[in-house]
């Protein structure tokens, strides 16, 4: 008896931090950054509103449309210019149906220069609607040195 009782609230506890939304959220960003590693455009789409408002490193602003359209316009280089990326700090602030997400991330990327790592932030808003999350702003900046 006691072990069943024991494996039920396991269960629980599992489902629980499964459904909860903060688990969901940090699992979205990585799926987003494994999305943008890839150039993955179907992939990132899927995780953007259509109403995405995107703030570059320029300062500039686009739309999902617009920076899908860069990315699948990027032709395939027989190296990839994005080595790798790392999340090294993501952290939820939850308001209802919305989120701010903070992810600070290293990015290595090989260029004519040579590989080169350099350390990013980004502010994410990301709302849920029709039980799904998506990201309606970004804004992207570069870490001084």
């Amino acid at each position: 008896m006691r072990f069943v009782l024991c494996a039920l609230l396991l269960a629980g506890a599992a489902a629980a931090a499964a459904a909860d939304p903060t688990h969901v959220l940090v699992g979205l960003e990585q799926r987003l950054t494994d999305a943008l590693t890839r150039s993955d455009a179907d992939a990132v789409g899927a995780l953007w509103a259509d109403d995405l408002v995107w703030i570059g490193l320029n300062g500039k602003s686009s739309t999902k449309a617009e920076q899908l359209a860069g990315m699948k316009a990027q032709a395939p280089a027989a190296a990839p210019s994005v080595l790798s990326v790392t999340n090294k700090d993501i952290r939820v602030r939850r308001y209802d149906r919305s989120a701010v997400v903070t992810v600070l991330s290293t990015w290595t990327t090989r260029g004519p220069a040579g590989d080169r790592s350099t350390d990013y932030v980004a502010t994410h808003v990301w709302r849920e609607q029709r039980g799904q999350w998506l990201l309606v702003a970004a804004h992207i900046s570069r870490v001084a040195q």
